[in-house]
Order: structure tokens, then sequence, then C-alpha cells
């Protein structure tokens, strides 16, 4: 395969160290490489273009952007609160089947082995 294939470059995305000639701190190339792998996200995605819509429409129609960028806002907080719930549901479901695979491991384990159990 060539050096440069798809999923290697994908994986090591770096932030350089200068950008116009001014040095970029370690900590602020950090938070940009967790920027960039959080906008991986569709919902992060979802709430960014909402915002960049609502930003142009606060450029072209001050008065009536404001309403939609409210509006835009809203539905942005409320698919990120989504979000977060949704991760927290994951999250909960992953540990508890984890403990009940470990509970089971544990019970296999305490049985006593006395012979065949005929499973064989």
């Amino acid at each position: 395969m060539a050096k440069g294939d798809g999923k290697k470059s994908k994986d090591k995305i770096k932030i350089p160290k200068r950008i116009a000639g001014v040095k970029v701190s370690k900590a602020v190339r950090k938070a940009g490489k967790s920027a960039l792998k959080l906008a991986e996200s569709p919902a992060v995605s979802e709430t960014v273009a909402a915002a960049l819509l609502a930003a142009a429409a606060a450029l072209r129609d001050p008065p009536a952007a404001k309403q939609g960028a409210r509006a835009a806002a809203d539905a942005a907080g409320q698919a990120g609160e989504e979000a977060i719930r949704l991760g927290d549901s994951l999250r909960r479901l992953a540990l508890d089947m984890a403990r009940r695979t470990l509970d089971a491991w544990e019970a296999a384990d305490s049985k006593p082995s006395g012979g065949r159990d005929g499973n064989s």
C-alpha cells in the first residue's frame, strides 16, 4: 500500500506549531485536536451548521435574523441536550452490560467442576 494511505492521514490530525509566523502553544494545539475529534460527531456538526446559518442570516437581515437566531440557538441547545442524554444513556448501558458480564463470569467460575455438565 502507498505511504499516504487515507486512513493514516485521517487518524493523525496535527495542528502546526506555527501559524502565520505565530507560535501556537501546546495547550491550544491539544484543545484544537480535541475540538476536531469532537467535530466528527453528527450532533456537533448540526449545531455548528445551525449557528453558521444564524450568523449568515444576521449579517443579511438583522431584525428578522434575531428571531431566527434565537430559534436556531434554541434548536441547537435542544440537540446538544439530546446528544448529552443519549451519551449518558449509552454510557450507563455499557457499564450495566460490563457489570452483568463480570457477574456471569464470576458465577460460572464459582460453579463446582465435578465432572462433565453434558454441554459438550
